[in-house]
């Protein structure tokens, strides 16, 4: 593997900015002015609705309401550090409008930093015209709409991923001969990338599986597993300082010691093999069965290129928390596959990301460094074509989410018009209307209820559960405009009981009191004519299931 930039002088990895490099600061720059000088309205084209669930939670702590979406139960369902970040950017800004604004700077920064840190890290191991096409996979595979700017903690934790490959790759953290501060940094490393977002677990299981199977100079056997105790003491102690103190407060707080929302979507361990070939998964399962292709072929063959790099991923320590990060979001994508029950969507492969733009870059490295001619074509011809998907794929994308938004802003005015106040809501997927109105909004879905929730639909006392939180409308942001009778189903834990007891509400034309214009939603599977209707709850006929 080598570079124009000599690997040997770390300087020259910051050598004279492509084109691409310089067109992504002055992008990144106009769009921060966009950010704050655009009516609030445009920003909702770029969050998801479950970022919403961050920043109602994060908007309530600071107004001393607790650890709560909806004011009245207390939930853990999210990952930790993007809330903290969250939570400080609403104590100091006070405006909500305000404070949108400011989250998407940050995923701005955290962007920008990504994409540097691709290309630095990609200039150690391929050629800078090979590296800016990595750049560009990169942004196809993290689309801007879906994926960047989506309010999401997907953004931090692909840039925490690059910032570990890099450091790892120049550094070799996993090297037999590291110092007690590189194993101490690796602790650190690991540690804040579990609280970012808590299934990079699998990372965690992939490094100890390489450790045991490819060792360095690290005993045989039961000596090896001492050795590896003592030499890793200093990293396993300073991960459990970044992320013990999270364990203790959900187990206190709670009485659990994941949130809810991981809990809700894993059947584990009864595989339930809900297969998630969706327009979600796709790009990324593709790639991930090509690379797992490339490395079998690999490790197969006897000499040649293919075999040169799969040497150096299992034993140069350089490269081996690649093959860590690889492994581990392989183990991960084959849990999503058999113990997801519902739920998956493109910022669960936040980690996939680097990998899969690594293996991409090396693939079209190995293929130019082929007999094929004019290569340089060849490399121009794919980096056109990716701009050209990211684009269009981005804009169809941003017209259609803001739009499927716009409904849900227009309803949660409408509410606060015309609801009397101490009147709460109950739907699923309700993190922007809550975020656009002052009335009290459950989350049916689970996601960021509480605990209490899913025992009263359990115990079959829902009815009671909703009065005591005084819920007067249910709402539906799917609803098919041209209904008869409308079912809205709720249901406990998927997979962890058999018959998942539960409640189906129907809702008819009579019970409504408010309906949004029709919109022609296509989420990329299928096309939908859907209104954003509220009911009346005293007309809606309850409905218990087991």
């Amino acid at each position: 593997m080598s570079s124009t930039c000599d690997r040997h002088l770390d300087h020259r990895e910051f050598c004279a900015f492509s084109g691409i490099s310089v067109a992504i600061f002055v992008l990144a720059v106009l769009f921060i002015g966009w950010i704050f000088f655009s009516d609030i309205s445009q920003l909702i084209y770029f969050f998801s609705d479950d970022a919403y669930y961050y920043f109602k939670v994060a908007e309530n702590i600071t107004l001393g309401k607790g650890v709560t979406f909806d004011g009245y139960n207390m939930s853990n369902g999210f990952h930790p550090l993007w809330m903290l970040i969250l939570v400080a950017v609403y104590g100091l800004v006070k405006n909500p409008e305000l404070a949108l604004r400011v989250a998407i700077t940050i995923q701005v920064f955290l962007a920008v930093g990504s994409i540097m840190l691709c290309r630095m890290y990609l200039l150690r191991v391929v050629r800078p015209s090979i590296a800016d096409s990595g750049v560009l996979v990169l942004l196809a595979l993290a689309s801007p709409v879906v994926f960047l700017f989506n309010g999401l903690e997907s953004g931090l934790l692909m840039f925490w991923v690059w910032l570990t490959l890099y450091v790892g790759e120049r550094s070799g953290l996993l090297a037999s001969t590291a110092s007690r501060n590189q194993r101490v940094l690796l602790g650190a490393l690991l540690g804040t990338m579990l609280l970012i977002r808590l299934d990079t677990a699998f990372i965690l299981i992939a490094l100890a599986i390489f450790k045991l199977v490819f060792p360095q100079n690290e005993g045989k056997g039961a000596g090896r597993l001492q050795y590896l105790a003592r030499f890793y003491a200093p990293t396993i102690a300073v991960f459990a300082c970044f992320f013990a103190p999270y364990l203790i407060w959900n187990y206190d707080e709670f009485g659990h010691l994941t949130p809810i929302s991981g809990a809700l979507k894993s059947s584990f361990p009864n595989p339930m093999f809900a297969y998630h070939f969706s327009s979600h998964v796709l790009p990324y399962l593709t790639l991930m069965i090509l690379s797992g292709a490339w490395v079998i072929v690999s490790a197969l063959a006897t000499s040649g290129r293919m075999r040169g790099l799969f040497a150096a991923w299992k034993t140069d320590s350089r490269y081996m928390l690649f093959s860590v990060f690889w492994l581990g979001c392989s183990i991960h994508l084959l849990w999503t596959q058999c113990f997801m029950a519902w739920g998956v969507y493109q910022w669960h492969f936040a980690a996939y990301m680097p990998v899969l733009t690594i293996f991409t870059a090396l693939a079209l490295e190995a293929l130019v460094s082929g007999p094929l001619r004019n290569r340089s074509s060849l490399t121009a011809i794919v980096q056109a074509g990716v701009l050209v998907v990211v684009a269009a794929f981005s804009y169809f994308l941003y017209i259609q989410k803001g739009a499927h938004h716009q409904q849900r802003i227009e309803a949660a005015h409408w509410a606060d018009a015309h609801l009397p106040r101490d009147a709460a809501l109950a739907l699923s997927d309700a993190g922007v209307f809550a975020y656009f109105n002052d009335r009290h909004t459950l989350n049916l879905d689970g996601l960021i209820n509480s605990y209490e929730y899913q025992d009263a639909m359990i115990e079959g006392t829902i009815p009671t559960f909703f009065e005591r939180q005084h819920v007067k409308f249910l709402a539906d942001a799917y609803t098919e405009c041209d209904y008869d009778n409308h079912a809205v189903r709720i249901a406990a834990y998927p997979g962890r009981f058999g018959l998942r007891p539960g409640y189906v509400f129907h809702a008819d034309r009579q019970a409504e009191v408010y309906r949004s214009e029709p919109e022609i939603y296509w989420p990329l599977t299928k096309k939908m004519r859907i209104c954003f209707v509220i009911w009346d709850m005293r007309k809606v006929a309850v409905e218990r299931i087991s």
